[in-house]
C-alpha cells in the first residue's frame, strides 16, 4: 500500500500505520476520538469503571462502518 501512495497510484490511504510510517509520509490522525463501551441495563459489565479490551472477548458487536451504513440506509 505504501509503494502505491509512494509511486502516486493513489493519493490517500486511511489505515493504522504501526511502525510503518516512512520519512516521506506525511501522517496526520483524521480525528482523535475517545472510544467508550455502550451497554444494555443489566450487562454482566455494566459495574465496572473501566474495561480492557480483553474483558469484551467474545461479546458480539458492531463494526462501527457498518453500522453507519445500517443506520443511513435506516434513514432513507
Amino acid at each position: 500500500m505504501l509503494r502505491r501512495l509512494e509511486e502516486a497510484e493513489v493519493d490517500v490511504i486511511v489505515r493504522n500505520l504501526g511502525d510503518a510510517a516512512l520519512e516521506w509520509c506525511v501522517v496526520s490522525p483524521p480525528y482523535d476520538e475517545r472510544y467508550v463501551v455502550v451497554l444494555p441495563p443489566g450487562h454482566r459489565l455494566e459495574a465496572r469503571d473501566a474495561l480492557r479490551i480483553d474483558d469484551l472477548g467474545g461479546e458480539p458487536y458492531l463494526v462501527r462502518w457498518l453500522a453507519a451504513a445500517a443506520w443511513r440506509a435506516r434513514e432513507r
